[in-house]
């Protein structure tokens, strides 16, 4: 509204919290040097460290001066703390208490951590598959915003779960991710691609692989409930600003393929079969082959029927018409 650029309530300073003084001199010298004037009112100011990151993500992009207020490190800081404090067992030393720590910055000490994790084969790619290292430092410099608390937040929330299975890569102990939850996978022994695409993906994250095979995640859900998760690593869901790297590759897919794909009978993302796993027949299927779905032969038989019912009527037409033709020639002979 007009009247949000053209007025604008000064705030009185009272008796504040350290986080309210902190919140208030960013947005009096954010108003100082921008032209955009905002009315932000006093609830909602003192209600920024109590927001979650969705909010606080909403909150910024609603002008400058709130973009500069919600990406203050000391928020981003407690919320990091009070969202992941029951899972930082599970991830080392140096980032449990990074909070605490003056001598690196949170961005160094997960690059750090990061340069430890094995990066999860991916054959069936053509492309080459980047580190998480990478991955975050290409976030890094598009959020434009490098060491920064709010960068390090959803950094960690991509990859926590990637240290929290990392020990766990044996047939006795097998732990994996698929889609940012920990499911314990030692005795699940119903599966039907058996035990070896689990043995592939020990202590790894398996989402690319899952993504790949053409499954479902709210089927996957359904089947297994609670049973397979990990309990004590589970965390409610939240939203990121980092796109994982199964996504980035379905993104990148043209759109004229995708809806061929879908006329055929084919799934355009699945590139996987349960054999490409299996020693004896790894080399008898090809993976990057697309895989047909069981429609696409009902597709085929009937279009099979039709096409030679369609030839079998045009070739009566022709007969008759040569025929009535022949006799019309005759006749008028």
């Amino acid at each position: 509204p007009l009247s949000f650029q053209t007025s604008m309530v000064r705030l009185r300073r009272t008796t504040k919290s350290t986080a309210e003084e902190r919140i208030y001199s960013v947005l009096d010298s954010s108003f100082c040097r921008n032209q955009l004037v905002v009315d932000i009112s006093r609830a909602a100011l003192k209600s920024l460290p109590f927001l979650g990151a969705q909010e606080l993500t909403r909150f910024s992009c609603s002008c400058n001066s709130a973009n500069v207020a919600a990406s203050q490190n000391f928020l981003w800081r407690s919320l990091w703390r009070r969202r992941y404090q029951q899972i930082l067992w599970s991830v080392p030393e140096t980032l449990r208490a990074v909070d605490s720590k003056t001598d690196i910055t949170p961005m160094d000490a997960l690059y750090s951590c990061l340069k430890e994790i094995p990066t999860p084969p991916c054959w069936w790619d053509e492309q080459p598959v980047s580190s998480y290292s990478e991955q975050v430092a290409c976030f890094e410099n598009r959020l434009r915003d490098k060491g920064s608390w709010k960068v390090f937040y959803f950094a960690f929330g991509m990859h926590w779960t990637k240290f929290a299975v990392a020990a766990h890569d044996s047939k006795d102990d097998l732990w994996l991710v698929i889609h940012g939850s920990v499911f314990d996978m030692t005795n699940f022994h119903d599966h039907p691609g058996q035990v070896e695409p689990f043995l592939r993906f020990a202590g790894m994250d398996a989402t690319d692989a899952f993504e790949a095979m053409g499954h479902s995640w709210h089927a996957k859900v359904r089947a297994y409930g609670d049973e397979l998760v990990v309990s004590s690593l589970s965390l409610p869901k939240e939203g990121n600003l980092i796109r994982p790297s199964w996504l980035t590759r379905q993104d990148a897919v043209p759109a004229v393929k995708v809806w061929l794909f879908k006329v055929l009978m084919f799934d355009v993302h699945r590139r996987l079969s349960y054999h490409d796993f299996w020693p004896c027949e790894s080399d008898a299927v090809s993976s990057r082959k697309p895989h047909l779905s069981p429609s696409f032969f009902v597709v085929v038989l009937v279009g099979v029927v039709v096409i030679s019912r369609y030839a079998w009527s045009v070739a009566a037409f022709l007969s008759v018409m040569k025929t009535e033709g022949v006799s019309s020639l005759r006749s008028i002979s």
